[in-house]
C-alpha cells in the first residue's frame, strides 16, 4: 500500500501532464493559469483510494477515454459533475458517485477542492458477487447523486472524512491487513446496500430466512479466522449463502452486521489477550495483533465496552 501519494505544483504544465498521463485533462481560464496550486493527496489501498483534491482556481476537468473505476465526489466547493449524459450539481449537501466507461466532465468553483474515493470495477464486482451469490450479469451502475444532509450520505460523509483524517495523521487503517480489508469491505458494501443501483431490488429479494446450520458455519469459521483479513466473500462462501442474506439475518437476530460481529469477536480476544498479557507486552500490540492500528479509537471503543481502559485491564492481568 502507498502511506500517501502527494502531488503538489502551481506550474500549469506540470499539473496538465500529470493529469494526462492520469486519462483527465485539465482547462483553466487565461486569467486564473498563475493562481492554479494542484494539490493531490490520496492514501491507496488494494481495492479503493481515499483523498483529497485542488486545483486552486475554477476548472474543468473531463476524462479522456471514460472512467475506469468507480468514483465518490464529495465536493467542498460547488461543482457541476456530467457523468455518462446526466448532469448533478454538487456541493457540500450532495455528493456525486460515478461508474465506470462514462463519460467524465466537472466543472468547479473555488478552489475546486474535494474529498475522492475511487473504488476498483473489480472490488465492487466481486463485492456483488458475494452478496449476491452469484456473478452479476452487467456492471454495477449507481445512482448518480448522494445526498449528504441526511441518512446513509451524511454518515457515509462523516466516515469517509474521519478515514482521510486518519490517513493523513495516523494511517491507522493501513496499519494491518486485517484493519485495511474490513475498511474496504466497510466502503463497498455500504455503497453496495444502501446507495441506490441496478441491483437494490435483486439484494432486497434476498432478505430471507436462513438454516441455523448455515450460520454456525458462518460463525465458526469468524471465530477460525480471527487474526486474519476476512471477507463477506469469504464467509458467505463458507455458509453457502448469499452475502445479503447473512446481513439480514446478522442484522435481525444480533442487531449488527455480519463484519461488525467479527470486529466485536475480536475485541473480546483482545480484552483476553490484555488479561493474560506476558510480562513486556503492550497495549499498542496486543491491539494491532486484533487489526485495531488507531490506539486512541481502540481505547475509546474498549471503555465503553468493558467500563475500562485496556491498559487498567493490563494491569489486571
Amino acid at each position: 500500500m502507498d502511506r500517501q501519494r502527494i502531488v503538489r505544483t502551481q506550474n500549469i504544465d506540470a499539473a496538465q501532464a500529470f493529469l494526462h498521463g492520469k486519462g483527465f485533462e485539465l482547462d483553466v481560464a487565461r486569467r486564473d493559469l498563475g493562481s492554479i496550486d494542484l494539490c493531490i493527496n490520496c492514501a491507496v489501498l488494494p481495492g479503493l483510494s481515499v483523498g483529497y483534491l485542488q486545483w486552486g482556481v475554477p476548472a474543468i476537468n473531463r476524462s479522456l477515454t471514460g472512467l475506469e473505476d468507480y468514483q465518490v465526489i464529495l465536493p467542498i466547493d460547488p461543482m457541476e459533475a456530467r457523468i455518462g449524459g446526466q448532469t448533478v450539481l454538487c456541493g457540500p449537501q450532495r455528493a456525486t458517485v460515478s461508474s465506470p466507461r462514462h463519460d467524465y466532465r466537472a466543472e468547479t468553483g473555488g478552489l475546486g477542492a474535494r474529498f475522492r474515493i475511487c473504488i476498483s470495477e473489480r472490488a465492487v464486482g466481486e463485492q456483488l458477487t458475494a452478496l449476491l451469490g452469484e456473478v452479476p450479469a452487467r456492471p454495477v451502475e449507481f445512482a448518480r447523486a448522494m445526498e449528504l444532509t441526511t441518512g446513509f450520505g451524511n454518515q457515509f460523509a462523516r466516515y469517509i472524512l474521519a478515514a482521510a483524517n486518519d490517513f493523513e495523521h495516523a494511517n491507522s487503517i493501513g496499519a494491518s491487513a486485517i484493519a485495511t480489508t474490513s475498511f474496504e469491505q466497510f466502503i463497498v458494501c455500504e455503497l453496495l446496500l444502501r446507495h441506490p443501483h441496478n441491483y437494490s431490488e435483486a439484494l432486497m429479494r434476498l432478505k430471507r430466512t436462513i438454516a441455523s446450520r448455515d450460520v454456525k458455519r458462518a460463525i465458526d469459521y469468524m471465530h477460525a479466522n480471527l487474526e486474519a483479513p476476512v471477507t463477506i466473500a469469504d464467509i458467505s462462501s463458507t455458509a453457502g449463502v448469499a452475502g445479503r442474506t447473512l446481513f439480514k439475518h446478522f442484522q435481525d437476530t444480533r442487531g449488527v452486521s455480519p463484519m461488525q460481529y467479527l470486529r466485536n469477536l475480536r475485541f473480546e480476544k483482545a480484552k483476553q489477550e490484555l488479561l493474560n498479557a506476558q510480562a513486556g507486552m503492550s497495549v499498542t500490540e496486543i491491539a494491532a495483533r486484533w487489526g485495531f492500528g488507531h490506539l486512541g479509537r481502540f481505547a475509546v471503543e474498549y471503555r465503553k465496552r468493558f467500563g475500562e481502559s485496556p491498559s487498567e485491564t493490563l494491569r489486571r492481568r
